[in-house]
């Protein structure tokens, strides 16, 4: 027969130390996002200050076989994204209008969903079974 809580507790410490490596990892990582965030913007003001200017951005898209944003040393493909605006329209502006409304009644229809399986649960009308666990990693202090 397995020992469940000797598994588990083994199992947990893997856990733990691997989230820790992981956590550890990111907080060393942070001066590389600062600096990789920096140059991100940077290059999206170039591009910015290139079209306002009328330059042909072309040969920065294509993929790896054709774009100037392929860095194969660094096995990076930047992609330029096109940002589009239209002009209004009524038509438009309803099917707007009409997700908003449609998403705050979704929203009013979760909240009402959440509060009625409580009051029922609460009520024994409902019957609520544990199905199993999901798993959370908190950074725990020492105290």
């Amino acid at each position: 027969m397995t020992n469940h809580i000797t598994n588990l507790i083994d199992c947990g410490a893997r856990a733990a130390a691997a989230h820790r490596e992981y956590k550890d990892l990111l907080d060393n990582a942070a001066p590389f996002k600062k600096d990789a965030e920096g140059t991100k913007a940077e290059l999206e003001a170039a591009i910015a200050l290139a079209f306002a200017d009328g330059v042909d951005l072309s040969p920065f898209t294509g993929g790896v076989k054709k774009s100037r944003f392929f860095y194969p040393e660094d096995r990076t493909l930047i992609v330029p994204i096109k940002q589009k605006a239209h002009s209004e329209h009524a038509k438009l502006q309803e099917i707007e209008r009409l997700m908003g409304n449609a998403q705050e009644r979704l929203n009013e229809l979760k909240l009402r969903h959440k509060q009625t399986l409580q009051r029922l649960v609460q009520k024994g009308e409902v019957d609520e079974t544990l199905t199993g666990y999901k798993l959370r990693f908190d950074t725990a202090s020492d105290s």
